[in-house]
């Protein structure tokens, strides 16, 4: 399918900013989680789990970033990334702040994908792609769907890149 959902939250509260809309303001204390469910019956990804962070140059909705404990996004880099990791939901670029998602089905960036493959980090930054390279597996994100327009619907349940060729199977 590989087309972004349309979320809406879920939460007890009321939240002050969309799941897909950036803002240059700060809404919500950052590393903030909340649950939102996709409405749409095209894409029916059904829940989802979201992050709030900050953003960096060059994101687009379906940016594939790492974040610290600074709530600073990174765009995702083959043979360096280190650290948990998140979608963006929107164009969430440096000086704003916008959601992550970071467990459900989540609509990203990504290079040629099969269906049903591990993914790792690509060569083009905030991109996964499903060619085996040692220390960029993304522990936590299978592709669902082939990819289609360079995106790709993938698994994800709190994602997180560690740069160790052997993912903790020493």
């Amino acid at each position: 399918m590989a087309t972004q959902g349309t979320w809406r939250h879920t939460e007890g509260y009321m939240v002050p900013q969309d799941i897909d809309q950036t803002s240059t303001v700060q809404n919500n204390p950052l590393g903030l989680v909340v649950k939102a469910r996709d409405i749409s019956e095209a894409t029916a990804y059904g829940t989802g789990e979201f992050i709030y962070l900050k953003g960096v140059v060059s994101t687009v909705v379906g940016s594939v970033v790492t974040y610290n404990e600074a709530h600073q996004t990174a765009l995702l880099v083959e043979l360096a990334a280190v650290g948990p990791v998140a979608v963006a939901m929107s164009i969430n670029v440096a000086a704003n702040w916008g959601w992550y998602q970071r467990v459900g089905i989540a609509y990203m960036a990504a290079d040629a994908v099969n269906t049903d493959k591990q993914l790792y980090a690509d060569d083009t930054a905030g991109r996964v792609d499903d060619a085996i390279v040692a220390g960029d597996m993304i522990i936590g994100a299978v592709s669902v769907t082939l990819a289609a327009d360079n995106f790709v619907d993938g698994y994800i349940s709190n994602p997180y890149v560690s740069n160790d060729d052997n993912h903790g199977t020493d």
